[in-house]
């Protein structure tokens, strides 16, 4: 899917392919972007949505882990609780980056 959307996105935008980014330039500009809104109300209520999606991650869920102890997580799935824990508890840096920010 994704070399269709970057075939897509440099199409109509008239901007660089991943191709072109990594052959032509050192840094990345020109990067050919695209937004798909879908309202998925015109294809289906909120609460069949709402069911094929908790069903897939319901699925992905069982799925075995790489290592042992760990588990599984869709992406995005922690954002909302390292948001609280964040606003609560301050941003987790590591002392000596931050030193050097704070150098410069």
């Amino acid at each position: 899917m994704s070399v269709g959307f970057d075939l897509i996105a440099t199409i109509l935008s008239g901007g660089f392919s991943t191709l072109e980014i990594g052959e032509r330039f050192e840094d990345e500009y020109g990067l050919s972007q695209i937004l798909i809104a879908i309202d998925h109300s015109k294809f289906n209520t909120t609460e069949v949505s709402d069911d094929i999606v908790n069903r897939v991650i319901e699925d992905l869920k069982k799925s075995e882990p790489a290592e042992e102890n760990t588990k599984i997580r869709y992406p995005g799935e922690r954002v909302i609780s390292v948001r609280k824990d964040n606003l609560l508890n301050g941003i987790p840096v590591v002392d000596e980056i931050w030193e050097r920010i704070k150098n410069m």
